[in-house]
């Protein structure tokens, strides 16, 4: 049984120019020399929306660019993904701050996501956007690696004591370090157990990787593959309003670094970590949809294979689909949790937020002030509610 109780019903997405040239520069293995959009601007924009613009630029040359947009526009382009490699690089440093941290404080640390995918030589830091430092480690280390990082020069952001212990740290540049006592998403085995560092080394998922880090562990291909696609697809399935960083069609571009769609036994192992959480129809369609991209191939979808790639685009693109998915995950929550103890949760976040809540829903540094970010909350909340019920 998943967690969600109902099926994707995405719309139909309309496959113009621009869609096709935005996923033919990002996927496709062999770039069709006359690719175009045929309206660049637009085109630029879906790149950013779609949260493309390293996978773009790390792929096409400066003359397949400028074969498809106009000098202002392939300089724009440009610009924003040498942003985005500098904060990329901000963030490998700070990946060996926290390594040498681990040293020193004689702790075992997993590093995830953007972090595993480079020390294992998948990623490069123009390849795929890193906004942070994502590590696991034991619940009983958390305090002595995090004195250590603040003794480095580190800042505490935040330290929650949810379910899965994430404590936020951040250096002088503002990049923040994520310590993770699981992995959400995640189930170990027939006995679903959660997926924390004991658990890991216990069966094996984890190996040291670099022997000037010896207290520095990366997960197994599949564990990371896993990984990502619980945060691409589980965790952001119905938050229309979650960081554009995190749209659905990331998860695409981490299946296509991994390889999942040149190798089955690979796919399964990765969907044995996640079968509880993500209808198979779904993952494997996501597989099938990476192998459909890669060789150009944009027409006439196999139906699970539509469905998941309406669901991406249309989870960005379309407002009304956007909300619908909002009352979605909403409903799932009142089942779960009863009308009454989630009308009580609404409330509170709405006329009591806090921070978190704030990020979340409004994100951070959008909201002039509180008042401004309840507003926010409440009519987006509101809108998703008409929305799913075809008021809008």
């Amino acid at each position: 049984m998943t967690r969600f109780g109902h099926k994707l019903r995405p719309p139909d997405v309309p496959l113009d120019d621009d869609i096709r040239w935005v996923l033919l520069a990002a996927f496709a293995d062999r770039y069709p020399s006359d690719a175009c959009p045929a309206s660049p601007e637009r085109a630029v924009r879906l790149v950013r929306q779609f949260s493309l613009v390293n996978a773009i630029a790390s792929r096409l040359s400066s003359e397949q660019l400028a074969r498809a947009l106009t000098p202002a526009l392939q300089a724009e382009i440009s610009e924003d993904a040498r942003r985005r490699v500098m904060h990329s690089l901000a963030v490998v440093q700070a990946r060996e701050l926290v390594c040498r941290a681990a040293t020193e404080a004689a702790v075992d640390i997993v590093m995830l996501k953007q972090a595993a995918l480079e020390m294992m030589g998948l990623v490069t830091p123009g390849q795929r956007y890193a906004a942070d430092v994502d590590v696991l480690l034991r619940v009983e280390d958390v305090t002595r690696i995090a004195e250590s990082l603040l003794r480095s020069g580190f800042v505490r952001e935040r330290w929650k004591t949810h379910v899965n212990g994430v404590v936020v740290l951040r250096t002088t540049d503002d990049i923040g370090v994520e310590l993770h006592t699981q992995i959400i998403g995640i189930r170990l085995g027939e006995d679903n157990s959660v997926a924390d560092l004991v658990s890991l080394k216990d069966r094996g998922l984890i190996a040291q990787s670099d022997e000037r880090a010896p207290r520095t562990w990366a997960p197994s291909l599949a564990l990371l593959g896993a990984q990502l696609v619980a945060q691409g697809w589980y965790l952001f399935h119905f938050v229309p309003n979650g960081p554009q960083h995190k749209s659905p069609i990331r998860v695409i571009v981490d299946l296509g670094l991994l390889g999942a769609h040149r190798s089955d036994e690979l796919a399964s192992e990765i969907y044995g970590f996640v079968k509880h959480e993500i209808p198979a129809n779904e993952f494997f369609g996501l597989v099938k949809l990476v192998g459909w991209l890669s060789v150009g191939n944009l027409e006439d979808l196999p139906e699970g294979v539509c469905v998941v790639f309406n669901h991406a685009i249309a989870a960005v693109l379309d407002e009304e689909y956007r909300y619908s998915l909002l009352l979605n995950r909403q409903c799932d929550a009142i089942r779960r949790e009863g009308s009454l103890a989630w009308a009580r949760r609404q409330f509170t976040r709405i006329f009591a937020p806090n921070q978190q809540d704030l990020e979340r829903r409004v994100g951070s540094g959008e909201a002039g002030s509180l008042s401004t970010a309840r507003m926010r909350i409440a009519g987006r909340s509101q809108r998703g509610l008409f929305a799913g019920f075809g008021l809008v």
